[in-house]
């Protein structure tokens, strides 16, 4: 069993980090289409800000993460040019596994 939670850490710009902790009793084995094992988006009023993936080019290679029990997969991204403002960032992992969080964060002026 997967259990997701998403942080957000205070940097130039604003880094989220998405952490997917095994909770069951079995290896976890998710397998990703690419070098990309997490997605994140910030949205404001329902309207797309930041989408982490956008512009950005990723080895096309398919790899496998095992996730052992009680142990957890850690994926960093950071916005780096944000306006100040409240918002919401969903993270996902992009492999063969339902795992996802989101959080509500605001950007001081």
């Amino acid at each position: 069993m997967l259990d997701s939670s998403i942080a957000i850490e205070p940097t130039d710009g604003v880094t989220f980090v998405l952490t997917v902790h095994n909770t069951g009793d079995d290896p976890v084995e998710i397998t990703f289409p690419d070098a990309c094992l997490a997605e994140f988006v910030v949205s404001s009023d329902d309207e797309e800000q930041w989408r982490y993936s956008d512009g950005r080019m990723f080895a096309q290679m398919v790899q496998t993460q095992t996730i052992a029990p009680e142990d957890a997969l850690t994926v960093r991204a950071t916005w780096d040019a944000p306006t100040p403002g409240a918002y919401t960032v969903r993270s996902w992992l992009t492999g063969d596994v339902d795992c996802s969080a989101a959080s509500e964060f605001r950007v001081p002026a």
